[in-house]
């Protein structure tokens, strides 16, 4: 191959428009493109986050569809539980399943539709109107039916509940279709929340 010679000025000049100037161009395109990129990954975590958010959501209300709930003795019937104001999260509601304040281990009851998986469960004090001065209740003992032993298996033990908070407690997961929070004091079985969150992973 023939030499080419020394370069010249004229040449140097030529090469910087030839070569230089596009690639600096193409740096700045794939900057811009790595931005944009970077900009779609955020915006891509922030829809899967809510996806998963809106699933969540849906899993723990369908888990209460066609559920129930049931008291051991009913002091009358203003005091009558429904299943609506157990899990609504207000502490000015509740449900009430004792007969009256005399001993003996009185309970309120979930029953599923179908078997749920739970670790989690909320249960609160409050300020009930009718429910006079009184703001904590329990202790509790939570119970779940084992199917196999056929007997209720106690998965978590709560302390008295202090004011007008609605508190968190975690345990060890259990299936159950039927699930029980008793009082270990011999009090009424009162509470302003009685909420299983459902166990199983979203997606």
């Amino acid at each position: 191959m023939g030499s080419r010679g020394a370069p010249g000025p004229e040449m140097s000049e030529d090469l910087l428009k030839r070569y230089f100037s596009p690639a600096k161009q193409l740096i700045t395109d794939v900057n811009v493109m790595n931005e944009t990129l970077s900009q779609t990954v955020s915006e891509l975590g922030r829809v899967l986050s809510a996806m998963k958010e809106e699933v969540c959501w849906y899993r723990q209300s369908n888990m209460y569809v066609g559920a129930a709930v049931w008291q051991d003795k009913l002091f009358n019937s203003g005091y009558n539980v429904s299943l609506s104001v157990l899990i609504d999260g207000e502490t000015t509601t509740g449900g009430w399943g004792s007969a009256g304040s005399t001993a003996g281990h009185h309970w309120l009851q979930e029953t599923f539709a179908r078997p749920v998986s739970a670790d989690t469960v909320y249960v609160g004090g409050g300020a009930v109107p009718s429910w006079g001065a009184a703001t904590g209740y329990g202790p509790f003992d939570l119970k779940a039916f084992n199917e196999t032993v056929r007997s209720w298996v106690s998965v978590a033990t709560l302390p008295k509940i202090a004011g007008t908070s609605i508190y968190k407690y975690t345990f060890e997961t259990q299936t159950s279709r039927y699930w029980r929070l008793y009082t270990t004091s011999g009090t009424r079985a009162a509470t302003t929340e009685f909420r299983l969150e459902d166990a199983s992973p979203c997606f």
